[in-house]
């Protein structure tokens, strides 16, 4: 297979990877239309069936991925969820919007404070075996499409 044909398989591929993905995007946001405040959130497996026609481990984290998607830049739908308490809904209030977005940052505040403080225990638990080792650094910054992240020795 030429190089060409190759190319334009793939970009095939991904315009209908990118029609379904817009086809789950809008269902789950014409599903979640339906579930406006926290008392009338939608159970996660209840959204994937209506989205994916089943419900399933792999159904279930598309409809993350997709929410996720629709949470973020250029969609900005304020998709809310608590922890704590099964579903996902669309803000009725202000307060609804802020405890869902108040609650996200702490949790992303203490993922980065968790990683932080391993780096410190590993330092304590493998000092022996870091002594050992040539000091390597590896740049903690998300790669680029296949681009590996830096290393420094």
């Amino acid at each position: 297979m030429s190089t060409t044909i190759f190319y334009d398989k793939l970009i095939e591929n991904l315009n209908r990877d990118s029609a379904e993905k817009k086809r789950i995007l809008q269902a789950i946001y014409h599903t979640l239309k339906n579930h406006v405040g926290k008392k009338n959130a939608i159970a996660l497996p209840e959204l994937a069936t209506q989205v994916f026609g089943k419900d399933t481990e792999t159904t279930r984290r598309e409809t993350r991925e997709a929410i996720e998607t629709l949470r973020n830049q250029p969609y900005d739908i304020p998709v809310c969820s608590n922890s704590g308490k099964a579903g996902r809904y669309l803000p009725a209030t202000l307060e609804e919007l802020y405890e869902c977005s108040g609650e996200l940052v702490s949790r992303g505040t203490k993922s980065i404070e968790t990683g932080r403080n391993l780096d410190r225990v590993a330092k304590s638990w493998f000092a022996r075996e870091i002594a050992k080792r040539e000091y390597v650094h590896v740049e903690a910054v998300q790669a680029e499409l296949f681009e590996l992240p830096k290393v420094y020795a």
